[in-house]
């Protein structure tokens, strides 16, 4: 029997998204600014990846235009097989590659 792999695309308050504290990117303000410009024109394209415990696993950049804009919810995605992948990745200081 296969097992669940639903994926959930909620909203969460902004302030209840915890980053990843070694975390290896860092976002300029002008990566941070077109972030924000690209959420406002096209909403939450990519949603911030998170998991079980509101920790984000990808979308720190995002989560920053989300602030920038004042945005009081941010939209994750928190699909369970996914979700335990990317902590361990994290875990071991990997970070996916999502993007070309």
């Amino acid at each position: 029997m296969a097992k669940n792999r639903t994926s959930t695309a909620v909203l969460w308050p902004v302030e209840k998204l915890i980053p990843y504290a070694n975390n290896p990117r860092t976002h300029s303000e002008a990566q941070v600014a077109q972030i924000a410009k690209s959420i406002e024109e096209f909403g939450f394209t990519n949603p911030i990846l998170v998991d079980t415990k509101a920790g984000i696993l990808a979308g720190h950049g995002r989560l920053l235009a989300a602030r920038k804009l004042g945005l009081c919810y941010a939209m994750e995605l928190s699909p369970p097989f996914v979700a335990v992948a990317l902590e361990r990745m994290a875990k071991l200081g990997l970070q996916p590659r999502l993007t070309k």
